[in-house]
């Protein structure tokens, strides 16, 4: 399953300098010639975040069996990825502009982690650009 990342994940990583403080990140990657089971990864979070809330919009999207997820993945491989924390597989047909609807409760990530969605039901035949924005907490060294 390959990745499609954004340009630099190093560039997209959240810096956060206070504490407790809201943080809000956008990143848009485009989904041209993506297949089932590609994972695009849209920006790395610091460990010790805590996830408040996702929005996610899609453009151009009109092949109606394609889906997506929009989670997060811990970077060092540890357990307790969740890449439909925010989203479960949605066609990207019906999203436009969507808020996270999965009604989870706001995890603290112990782990560097990536926000990422997934891909399923088809490949993507044409131009479509996916722009994630998540809300969180860093919340220091616990």
């Amino acid at each position: 399953m390959p990745n499609q990342d954004s340009t630099d994940l190093t560039l997209n990583k959240a810096h956060a300098h206070a504490f407790g403080d809201l943080v809000c990140l956008t990143k848009k990657i485009s989904l041209s010639a993506a297949t089932v089971a590609d994972v695009f990864r849209f920006m790395r979070l610091p460990a010790n975040c805590q996830l408040v809330d996702a929005i996610l919009k899609v453009t151009d999207a009109s092949n109606a069996t394609v889906t997506l997820t929009l989670g997060y993945q811990h970077v060092g491989g540890e357990a307790g990825d969740d890449t439909s924390h925010f989203l479960g597989a949605t066609t990207l047909a019906a999203l436009g502009i969507t808020r996270a609807d999965q009604g989870n409760e706001a995890p603290v990530l112990a782990y560097e982690s990536d926000i990422v969605g997934v891909l399923a039901g088809a490949n993507i035949t044409q131009a479509t650009i996916v722009e994630v924005t998540v809300f969180y907490r860093y919340l220091g060294g616990l």
